[in-house]
């Protein structure tokens, strides 16, 4: 401390120096501005950096960088000069990216051949939605030949477009080089060649947004459905305890399209605006397969019928005059009402065709002259077509149509398929079954029986 308070002013820099040094030059890390940075273990050039005569050449940056211009670390440290190729590979590493297996992904990367250690760099750019892992794939290592003939690795005189690179087991084809390496290796004698097309990589491709096809314009005032159909129905109710004739109601269906639910106001005289029917999907009947599957908002148009919890209703006409247009626009001005048949509402549905004989038939029955014990109790029949067999279980008291204890099990008989049907009487042993009621497949069943019957 003494030694620097005892400085002369001879060892001071005078004001020349100091304007043209901003500094001591005695010092120069003194107040020295940091150029560069540091981003995924790759050293960039900082934002606005000031004009440093230490890096005249142009080929030591890379234009059009996100990250900004990448530094070569040895044009930083020594000056040195270096080779730059854009190189891509070709790989089949894609079995789980939804792509075909014979399909070949593409790969871009940056190959830098350092003249003065005659080592390689390669580093691969980042891509959006590569889906591959990005950056520094080595740095500054000499590449071994295959052959290992003539010198070990590999020399920049063997660099050229259109050729295939062995660097560590995987091939890159060289595609395009700089103003720089095409000048050099042109003044060696070398032949660079042309710069090749880089092909697409097919998972890129497949990651870019596809453009809708373009609709006609008589039917783009309907490209999505709207959001509310309104439909009105017919049904035939049965005579019941509250009135002795079957009665005609009508009702307005709200269709929501989003989530394919509606709902049911009656519109029947003197029921006028009450709820029938809650916002619930809508169950179709249970098909062959034992599916239980619902309705859509494209199932419902004018002229059909839907079944709403065992109610056979007929879909009328629209109740509003948008959609009235779309099911005009959807198929076709025919189809937009439909005239009430109340002959029609009173046989129903047309019986469902059916290709294959069901396996089963099941029916609701009760004993005749049963014994004391037997006295109250409902049984379930079961008749299986292909094994000729009858099976009867007592009915549960609180669950229709589900099966209780076995009375009789695979009884074998010699009836056939036409001798069971609702109010027939079925003799098993000493046992005597009346038939009173057909499950509701079964009921499908024999309704087109019936119809087959009548037609031939």
């Amino acid at each position: 401390m003494q030694r620097r308070l005892s400085m002369s002013m001879e060892d001071l820099p005078t004001a020349e120096i100091l304007d043209k040094f901003g500094s001591d030059p005695r010092n120069p890390s003194f107040h020295r501005s940091q150029n560069l940075k540091y981003d995924n273990g790759e050293m960039y050039i900082r934002d606005n950096p000031p004009i440093v005569d230490h890096y005249p050449k142009p080929h030591s940056f890379i234009p059009g960088c996100k990250k900004g211009e990448l530094l070569h670390e040895l044009d930083a440290d020594v000056g040195g000069r270096q080779l730059h190729f854009t190189v891509y590979a070709q790989d089949r590493g894609n079995d789980g990216l939804g792509l075909d297996r014979t399909a070949q992904r593409v790969r871009l990367l940056r190959l830098f051949y350092h003249l003065d250690s005659d080592s390689v760099s390669l580093y691969e750019p980042p891509q959006d939605n590569s889906g591959c892992m990005q950056g520094r794939i080595f740095r500054n290592q000499h590449v071994p030949r295959p052959s290992r003939v003539g010198t070990p690795s590999l020399h920049w005189s063997e660099l050229r477009l259109g050729v295939d690179v062995d660097l560590f087991g995987t091939k890159y084809r060289l595609a395009r080089c700089d103003n720089y390496t095409r000048r050099f290796l042109e003044g060696h004698g070398i032949a660079v060649g042309d710069d090749e097309e880089i092909p697409e990589d097919p998972w890129l491709v497949s990651r870019r947004r596809t453009e809708a096809a373009p609709q006609p314009e008589a039917q783009k005032s309907f490209v999505n459905q709207p959001t509310l159909l309104f439909f009105r129905l017919a049904w035939l109710d049965q005579a019941t305890e509250f009135y002795r004739s079957r009665q005609r109601r009508l009702f307005k269906m709200t269709v929501f399209c989003g989530d394919h639910t509606v709902c049911l106001h009656e519109e029947t005289e003197g029921f006028e605006g009450q709820l029938f029917l809650r916002r619930i999907r809508l169950p179709k009947v249970i098909t062959h397969d034992g599916v239980l599957r619902h309705y859509r908002s494209w199932d419902f148009r004018p002229g059909i019928w839907i079944d709403v919890f065992a109610r056979n209703m007929f879909v009328v006409g629209c109740a509003s005059e948008e959609t009235r247009r779309y099911i005009e626009q959807q198929f076709g001005g025919e189809s937009a009402d439909v005239e009430i048949d109340w002959k029609q509402l009173s046989d129903g549905p047309p019986p469902v065709d059916y290709v294959f004989t069901p396996a089963k038939i099941t029916f609701l029955c009760d004993m005749e002259n049963p014994p004391p014990i037997l006295s109250g109790i409902k049984f379930i029949l079961v008749f299986d077509m292909n094994k000729r067999t009858v099976d009867v279980s007592e009915c549960s008291k609180y669950r229709k149509w589900s099966v209780g204890r076995h009375f009789l099990a695979a009884v074998e008989t010699t009836l056939g398929e036409n001798q069971f049907h609702v109010g027939a009487c079925i003799s098993l042993f000493r046992w005597r079954f009346k038939l009173i009621e057909a499950e509701l497949r079964t009921a499908e069943y024999l309704k087109f029986r019936r119809g087959r019957e009548d037609g031939r």
